[in-house]
């Protein structure tokens, strides 16, 4: 969070760049930094000096002769380049972005805006660092998540216990989905001044990822039928052939991070074997550790001959699921 705030300080005290790249997955806050620099730079009800374009339309040489025109009614013009494709490796020669690049307007601030991190030895991205900014909007941690929450509760004039917070963390990292479920909830809470578990649990579609956590975690302490039943639930949203490859994904992973932790490794070597984020590899760890290591072979190895046998047809998913997860308990006993 530092990082946006540390923009939005410098954006107050008048220390504004020529040339901007926000770059990250955290979308909201990039679409938040933009309404701030409008807002600030050029106001709200000023359509002269603002002009918000989607590279996927638009030329390069729009954007630049947007960027070299001159202001109407404010001091800066305000220029967007939403899914700029430009700083990314093998992109080919844009000259005209690489000739304004180097020198860009004064009175105008050019902010690309894309979820890709940049190529940081591609020359057009050193033309930027060189007169602008490059500011990664990463996702958030938990903890600032859940501050954002509390204060959205707040103003909405509503109490958020902890364990509902924990609950809406569950829509993902980042904080363009967990508004969307705040707003439900919000929305189906009405005149209920305080926002339960019990609530958010009527209203939150987890995502299967988050499923597949909880599914982890109850077969890992032996609650078999609980974990099945969760498994049938999620079989609502996604077929059966999705349920077994994401199930085995989440195993993987967490005999991955047996094997990690055996060598007194952590959470970053995780996240760069599987290719995941830090915060994912955090919570595998944490379910890996309660999870007996023989009994996640097992029922990996199980997984692998029921996804054989259901893509040849041999055998009903469900009955083969049931079947391994029972062999599971039996075997725990």
């Amino acid at each position: 969070m530092q990082f946006f705030i540390t923009l939005l300080e410098e954006l107050k005290r008048g220390q504004v760049y020529p040339l901007y790249l926000f770059w990250g997955p955290e979308r909201y806050l990039q679409q938040e930094a933009v309404h701030r620099f409008r807002s600030i730079l050029v106001g709200e009800d000023n359509p002269f000096d603002f002009i918000d374009y989607d590279a996927e339309t638009t030329t390069v040489e729009q954007v630049v002769t947007a960027a070299s025109t001159l202001p109407v009614l404010a001091t800066r013009r305000l220029v967007v380049v939403r899914n700029a494709p430009y700083f990314a490796s093998k992109r080919a020669p844009q000259r005209a972005l690489e000739a304004y690049l180097q020198e860009p307007a004064p009175t105008t601030c050019l902010v690309f805006c894309s979820e890709h991190s940049p190529e940081r030895q591609q020359p057009l991205f050193r033309r930027l660092v060189e007169k602008g900014k490059a500011v990664e909007f990463s996702y958030l941690a938990p903890s600032d998540l859940l501050r954002w929450l509390h204060k959205q509760a707040r103003l909405a004039g509503k109490s958020l216990s902890p364990e509902a917070g924990q609950l809406l963390l569950a829509a993902g990292p980042g904080l363009t989905s967990l508004r969307q479920e705040w707003e439900k909830v919000l929305n189906y809470a009405g005149e209920c001044r305080e926002i339960t578990p019990a609530l958010v649990e009527e209203v939150l579609t987890p995502p299967p990822e988050e499923v597949l956590f909880r599914v982890t975690e109850e077969v890992g302490q032996g609650h078999y039928l609980r974990a099945l039943n969760r498994l049938r639930l999620l079989a609502e949203q996604e077929p059966p052939g999705v349920v077994l490859t994401l199930f085995l994904r989440q195993l993987r992973l967490v005999l991955v991070a047996q094997e990690l932790l055996a060598m007194g490794k952590g959470e970053k070597e995780l996240a760069q074997l599987g290719r995941i984020p830090l915060w994912v590899a955090k919570k595998i760890l944490s379910h890996s550790r309660r999870f007996p290591p023989r009994q996640a072979q097992q029922l990996f190895c199980q997984l692998i001959e029921l996804d054989a046998a259901f893509k040849s047809g041999r055998e009903d998913f469900w009955l083969g699921l049931e079947r391994s997860l029972w062999a599971l308990w039996l075997d725990s006993r």
